[in-house]
Formats: structure tokens, sequence, C-alpha cells
């Protein structure tokens, strides 16, 4: 249930055989892999916004079952597989194929632009998107 609710709004596919280098982004340089670039805008804008917003989106939990399947700990972890440099990010390819994971993200930068705090943004984040699917376990910020 919560592949399908995953996978239905973005069309690219990604090959698993690809190493995971092709997905080295340096976003300060506008480098981005092939899949970014060939990505619909909402999933280019959904990474583009991760990589610069980790301090919020690791208090922002994914609804569409990663936190099992994928071990993922948050809505960054959804895009972002790890920093290689202070400009140098692995992509996720989990992100190019979960609408889930994009809407939540896009949601949070919506919210973020329209002033509310973190807590805020969380509680608004768990009342639309919980019922899609089993939560992250990503911790509540303090703030």
């Amino acid at each position: 249930m919560a592949l399908a609710a995953c996978a239905a709004p973005v069309v690219t596919k990604v090959p698993a055989s690809q190493p995971a280098s092709s997905l080295l982004a340096r976003p300060l340089r506008d480098i981005w892999p092939i899949e970014y670039r060939q990505a619909p805008s909402a999933v280019r804008e959904a990474y583009a916004f991760a990589v610069d917003h980790r301090d919020q989106l690791r208090y922002i939990p994914c609804f569409c079952g990663c936190g099992t399947s994928a071990g993922h700990r948050d809505n960054f972890d959804c895009f972002v597989k790890g920093q290689t440099g202070p400009d140098s990010f692995i992509l996720d390819r989990h992100g190019f194929a979960c609408g889930t994971c994009v809407g939540v993200a896009l949601d949070t930068k919506s919210l973020l632009a329209g002033g509310l705090g973190l807590k805020a943004i969380r509680a608004a984040i768990d009342a639309k998107w919980s019922a899609t699917g089993p939560a992250t376990p990503t911790p509540y910020p303090d703030e």
C-alpha cells in the first residue's frame, strides 16, 4: 500500500544498476545528476529544498514506509544519502519515485515560507500526512 502511494505521481525511473556516484550533486555550482535534470519540476524543487534545509527536514517525518523499507529517519533522508563536502551531496534515489516524500518536502517548504516555526510545521505535516502510512522515526523539534 505504501509503495503504491509512493510511486504514483512521478514518471521518472532511475535504474538501480547505476552507481551512487552518478547521483552526485553540487547545488552551488548548479551541478545535478541527469536523473534530477530529467525529473518533473516538483521533484527537482523538493531535492533542491532538501539539500538546503537539512536542519528543518531532520524534524519532519515521511509517511511512505521508507523508515522500514529504506531505513530513512526523516524526510531529508528521502532525498540525500550522504554529504561529501560543504556543497557536495550524494542524492538518494528514493525521492525520484515517491510522491509522498515530495509532497511532504514541498508542504514543509511552503509552511516554512509562511513563517511557521518547526513545531507548528511538524504538527501540520503530521496532521495532513499521518494517514498515508507509517512515519519515519523522526524526533520532534525542541523549539
